[in-house]
């Protein structure tokens, strides 16, 4: 059986360089082949489809196919696609089921729907119930120079969390790269009715990191000892205090939140604002599909001297 692909998805009339470039990257740091995907919608009236549709789809395919043939020059494996769906995200989600689809790629969420046949489409919209990892890369994402550096996980000390470290710790030690894990102490007061007598808000900001310390000692306990581990614990509000962090990394890995339907994408408070203001590419683990990652691995570690 054929190994799993990253499917990057692109929309022909207004192609995704950021997406690519990330799905390159990806390519480059796990060895795993590359798909190319376009969505065409097939309920669109008779007479429009008879006039536009099959045009409109022969120039998907063109489109894809010519990145593809760029991707191929760059030493990746790479096979094109355009599927005919009701709409753009039940593609997406027909993909993302596909027991050959490791994790799917798309674009910045500005890249909306041009034409009837595409694939950008806003990013929390098809993440969310995604039943995949997914890869959002951010507005004139070039890429690192070779492969992934740095990679950082917001870590929180929940099952969700711990997904998102595993699924983290898997693609840095194939991409060789050093791994930040990320946990942030608040820096919210609670309502003074809440506060002990005696207890003031240095002792409060005090206790947080040192149990945020905590929790990342634990973390750093389960990694593989070969792995460079960078424990970091962050201040203020969470969202804030990661989209700052990201801007010092190559990619960052979070997990859905606690609760949901298990192996969907369940955007939470804190996933759902860094697509917008990450710095960086962002990663989404959905719950009980860590290990899909793995899938992507090869043993060689060819794949990391490609450029």
């Amino acid at each position: 059986m054929s190994r799993p692909r990253i499917v990057i998805a692109l929309d022909p009339q207004r192609v995704s360089s950021e997406a690519i470039e990330l799905g390159h990257a990806l390519g480059v740091a796990t060895g795993a082949p590359l798909g190319l995907l376009a969505v065409w919608r097939w309920w669109e009236p008779v007479e429009l489809a008879m006039i536009a549709g099959e045009s409109l789809r022969e120039e998907a395919d063109d489109v894809l196919h010519a990145v593809a043939d760029r991707l191929r020059s760059r030493g990746h494996d790479v096979e094109a696609r355009v599927a005919a769906a009701a709409s753009v995200g039940a593609g997406l989600h027909d993909a993302a089921r596909r027991g050959r689809t490791g994790l799917i790629v798309i674009g910045p969420s500005h890249h909306g729907t041009v034409g009837r046949v595409l694939l950008g489409t806003t990013a929390g919209g098809f993440l969310h119930g995604a039943p995949c990892p997914v890869a959002v890369a951010t507005r004139e994402y070039r890429g690192p120079e070779r492969t992934f550096g740095r990679i950082g996980v917001a870590y929180v000390d929940t099952a969700d969390g711990r997904e998102a470290l595993l699924a983290a710790t898997t693609v840095a030690r194939r991409a060789g790269a050093q791994l930040h894990i990320l946990t942030v102490a608040e820096a919210g007061v609670p309502p003074e009715s809440l506060v002990m007598p005696g207890y003031g808000v240095k002792e409060l900001f005090a206790e947080r990191h040192e149990t945020a310390e905590r929790a990342l000692a634990r973390a750093v306990a389960t990694v593989p000892e070969d792995l460079d581990v960078e424990p970091i614990v962050l201040d203020g509000d969470p969202v804030s205090a990661l989209a700052t962090a990201s801007s010092e990394l190559d990619l960052l890995i979070c997990g859905s939140r606690g609760y949901g339907p298990l192996g969907s994408v369940m955007l939470g408070s804190v996933s759902k604002p860094l697509l917008h203001r990450a710095a960086g590419p962002l990663l989404v683990i959905p719950r009980g599909r860590e290990r899909r990652l793995e899938s992507l691995l090869e043993d060689t570690s060819a794949a990391r001297s490609a450029s």
